[in-house]
């Protein structure tokens, strides 16, 4: 039985994106003080948004939620990013890592779903596209961009600067 919902994972030894690149996230504390890092942060999560969120609950997820809803299950702990528990329907998950489907405002506390964002950023990049790269989706949603390509993502022309993802 395969149990995959095709989200690659970071830890993993000898498997996981770590063991086998050089590639990690952006850190929190870069997002916060560098602007460059919060325009690469932004350009490589726009870019694999669309795939992404489109991903589906496999049939563990469903599992859970199906002991969930008999009540055979209370919480449920998980430090996965991609909300496939609650799109399986899951109650009560925490979430210790946090959710790339919810943004926070670092300024001022407000939360919004990713969703939105990502059609604030369509607006302000008319015809930014990289299809071609969405198949190197990494665990969190975002995709490696060259510089270049990073450069020319427009992120200040709107107020999502200082937004971040809900992960903890």
């Amino acid at each position: 039985m395969k149990f995959c919902s095709n989200v690659v994972d970071y830890r993993s030894a000898g498997t996981g994106l770590y063991a086998r690149t050089s590639r990690r996230p952006v850190l929190y504390q870069d997002f916060v003080k560098k602007p460059d890092a919060r325009q690469r942060y932004w350009a490589r999560n726009f870019v694999g948004w669309p795939r992404f969120s489109a991903i589906q609950p496999n049939e563990t997820h469903h599992i859970l939620a199906d002991w969930h809803q008999r009540k055979k299950l209370d919480h449920l702990v998980t430090q996965n990013v991609d909300e496939l528990h609650r799109k399986a329907g899951s109650t009560h998950c925490i979430e210790l890592h946090g959710s790339t489907h919810r943004v926070i405002c670092l300024s001022c506390g407000n939360v919004k779903p990713r969703r939105e964002l990502q059609q604030r950023f369509i607006e302000a990049n008319p015809g930014w596209q990289v299809v071609s790269l969405q198949d190197q989706l990494a665990p969190d949603g975002d995709v490696l961009l060259p510089d270049d390509l990073v450069r020319n993502f427009n992120v200040r022309a709107t107020p999502l600067t200082r937004y971040i993802s809900s992960l903890t």
